[in-house]
Parts: C-alpha cells; sequence; structure tokens
C-alpha cells in the first residue's frame, strides 16, 4: 500500500508540474498577445509604454515571441527609449532560444555592423543557425559570405548549394546568384539550360536583376534560343522598376532599332534615367551622344523621360 501510495503521490505532483509549466506558457502568450495588441492598436505613447511593458514582462519570463518583438521594439524606440544594447540583448536571448528570425537578425547586425563592431565570423555563425533551419534569407545571405570568403573559408561549392537552398525556399536574388555559378560552372558543372530555367524564375517573380540577366541571355542564346524581341521586353520590365543597366541597355535597343522600332528620342531618354541614376556607363555615353543629338530629339527625350518611370525624377539636361 506504501508503494502505492507513493506512486500516486509522485503522479500527482509531475502532474502539477506539467500543469504549471502550461500555465505559465499560457499566461506569458497571453501578456505577449494583449501587448502586441496595444502596441499596434494605440492612439498614445502611454498606449504604446504600457503594451511594451506587457511585452517585456512576457519575454522576462523566456517567451521567445515576446524577446524577438521586444528587441525589435527597442531597436525602432517604440514604447520604450531606443536602445541598441538591449536590442541586441534580447535578439540574443531569442536566438540562443532557437528563434530563426532573430538568429537572421544577429546575423545582419553583426554583417553589416550599424549597431555594434562589424564581425564576420559571428555573422556566418548567426547565418548558419538560421540556414539550418531552412530560412531562405539566411541561406542566401551565409551563400554571399562563401562565394566572397567573408568570415568564412571562400567555397564556391557551398555558396552554390546554399544558393540552391535558397532558390527553391522561393528568394530570387538566390536564384540569380544560383544561376550565375551554373552558367560559370563554379561550385560545380556548367549547365547553361539549368541557369536558363532559374534566371526565367527570377524575372517572373519581378526582380530587376533576374529580368536584365534573362534578357542578356536571350540575347546571346545562352541555355535558350535567341529571341530578341523578347529580350527586349524582358529588359523594358526591368528597366521600368529603375534598373539603370536595363535602361541603357533599352537605351541601345531603341537608338538602333533592335527588338523595338527605332526612336532616338526614347533611347535618349531612357540613357538619362540611367545617367540620372549616376550609372557610370550611362554617364559616359550620355555626354559622347549628347553633342549630336538635335535640340528636338533632347526636348523630345525630356518630356519622354518622367512618363517612362513615373517613381523617378526627370533627368536633368
Amino acid at each position: 500500500m506504501r508503494v502505492f501510495t507513493a506512486a500516486i503521490f509522485g503522479f500527482l505532483i509531475a502532474l502539477s508540474s506539467v500543469g504549471s509549466q502550461e500555465s505559465w506558457a499560457q499566461d506569458s502568450s497571453a501578456l505577449y498577445r494583449r501587448g502586441e495588441a496595444m502596441v499596434l492598436r494605440a492612439t498614445s505613447t502611454a498606449d504604446r509604454a504600457e503594451g511594451a511593458r506587457l511585452i517585456a514582462r512576457a519575454a522576462q519570463q523566456g517567451y521567445v515571441p515576446a524577446q524577438l518583438y521586444l528587441a525589435g521594439l527597442y531597436g525602432e524606440g517604440i514604447g520604450v527609449e531606443r536602445n541598441w544594447g538591449e536590442a541586441l540583448r534580447w535578439y540574443r536571448r531569442a536566438g540562443e532560444a532557437g528563434d530563426r528570425d532573430a538568429q537572421y537578425a544577429l546575423g545582419m547586425i553583426f554583417l553589416t555592423g550599424k549597431i555594434t563592431a562589424k564581425d564576420e565570423r559571428q555573422a556566418a555563425e548567426w547565418l548558419h543557425r538560421a540556414a539550418d533551419q531552412q530560412f531562405a534569407p539566411a541561406q542566401f545571405q551565409l551563400g554571399l559570405l562563401y562565394e566572397k570568403g567573408d568570415g568564412v573559408a571562400q567555397d564556391d561549392g557551398a555558396a552554390r548549394r546554399l544558393y540552391g537552398q535558397a532558390a527553391r525556399g522561393g528568394d530570387a536574388a538566390a536564384m540569380v546568384n544560383l544561376a550565375i555559378l551554373m552558367d560559370q560552372g563554379r561550385g560545380g558543372g556548367e549547365d547553361a539550360p539549368g541557369a536558363a530555367q532559374w534566371f526565367v524564375k527570377a524575372a517572373q517573380s519581378g526582380l530587376a536583376e533576374g529580368q536584365h540577366a534573362l534578357c542578356e541571355i536571350l540575347l546571346d542564346g545562352r541555355g535558350v534560343a535567341v529571341d530578341v524581341e523578347n529580350a527586349a521586353g524582358w529588359c523594358y520590365a526591368a528597366a521600368r522598376q529603375g534598373y539603370a543597366p536595363s535602361q541603357m541597355l533599352l537605351a541601345t535597343f531603341y537608338g538602333v532599332g533592335r527588338g523595338v522600332e527605332k526612336d532616338e528620342a526614347l533611347a535618349f531618354a531612357w540613357l538619362s534615367l540611367a545617367a540620372a541614376q549616376e550609372f557610370k556607363p550611362a554617364v559616359q555615353a550620355k555626354a559622347a551622344l549628347a553633342p549630336g543629338l538635335s535640340a528636338d530629339i533632347k526636348a523630345r527625350a525630356k518630356a519622354l523621360a518622367p512618363t517612362l518611370v513615373p517613381t523617378l525624377a526627370p533627368p536633368q539636361n
């Protein structure tokens, strides 16, 4: 009977412990949700401060989502006085607890050196942790480090593998970098058709760099059939987003009538937009071409430029 009673007592103690842990987690989660709602809906400084206080309580109790959120509040100075040291401390707490967003944030903090001393080795360590959790942005950034040899030994094979993981996770920039390595045969065998497929995916995602790269391979016929008109279309899509290399390339299309109808005014307008962004090749080309153009072409180009990329200010003469 004593053995049976002891077993029952032990079971009740264990059950009480589990119930206490669950209650703690629920309390922390509730505090966090209340605080987050107050911060998001706050109409006064006092409301934001109260929301931040609730989030801080949840964070101090070990609730990881609250720790990550509190780090952001300290970084932005929302509900609390901006404090980069506290932001870094809470990112570390959340990162050590396994939160991949915090790990990625720490990687970028050490990589950029904006709020603490730049440390590429620490950046690589934190990015590794997030990348191991299949976080595409971290895989892409870590791939860049391996490609350049920053904070890690230079390794095109590792870069290609990480870009591949990030690309399959939907990261458009990784798609472009993966395609470049495949096209050049770096970190593995050369694969122009495979590279072309990734360029297409990056372009279709809307990334200007991907659209420009697809334009170039359509012109050269690398891994795809030459298609000048389609190339001009992708170049136009990137140029409309303000991508200076595409604006300059599109200017050459209009200047010679390749893939589009020849139009010197449009050519000079696109060239001017690229030069306005201080894209050195465009600046030099504009300086060389301008003296030979008529006043009418220059006037029409000046009028056209603001309509081509409405988000950009019109270029100066």
